[in-house]
């Protein structure tokens, strides 16, 4: 059963909206260790992975088509070489992960997966429009992509509050100001996300 993917700005709720969903429909599994409260029965494993017995050929089937999109997007991603390195081995476990958790009987809820790896890189101006649109496009196609894409956005001065208050955003900065953080990650959201109603995939 594909999986919920929440996508917003950094620091606009998606965690906070995330764990009240797993509250309140108990049938949904927490697919991120983030949202895995202890002592929940929920648990994934250090990648994200649902700890059940995952064939070493359900990982390696798709692993094709996964070398060809991160190949691409290594040559894609206008970064550094430690950066571009380090973010396309991300994608490359998130790759995997979608994959698996959309083939899992499960429902599968995440806070942060594909879509925020774009908008990110896209935010930094590592990729540009048109290539994070179509890297939006191919991360939203099947085997990947969410069964539902909900989006989360907040007013500037009430994102760049609550940026300030966390110590986990702040280190993301970069050496950018707060204001440009959060001024470049809500451009990015828009230019990704301008029709900001939750999309439901058929399947």
């Amino acid at each position: 059963m594909p999986y919920i993917e929440f996508v917003g700005p950094p620091g606009s709720g998606k965690t906070t909206l995330a764990k009240e969903l797993l509250a309140a429909e108990k049938e949904l599994m927490a697919g991120r260790r983030s949202l895995v409260d202890l002592g929940s029965k929920r648990r994934v494993s250090w990648l994200g992975l649902p700890l059940e017995p995952f064939t070493t050929l359900s990982i390696l089937s798709g692993l094709r088509s996964d070398l060809k999109l991160i190949l691409l997007f290594a040559r894609e991603l206008r970064a550094p070489t430690g950066v571009k390195l380090r973010r396309t081995l991300m994608l490359w476990v998130m790759l995997i992960k979608s994959r698996l958790l959309s083939a899992n009987p499960k429902i599968w809820v995440v806070d942060q997966g594909l879509q925020q790896h774009i908008l990110s890189c896209r935010a930094r101006d590592w990729l540009t429009v048109e290539q994070a649109l179509c890297w939006k496009e191919r991360c939203m196609a099947i085997p990947y992509g969410p069964i539902q894409l909900r989006f989360v956005s907040l007013p500037f001065d009430e994102l760049c509050q609550r940026l300030a208050a966390s110590h986990k955003h702040v280190a993301q900065f970069d050496g950018l100001s707060l204001c440009q953080y959060a001024s470049r990650n809500i451009a990015a959201y828009a230019e990704l996300h301008a029709m900001n109603k939750n999309i439901v995939v058929p399947r």
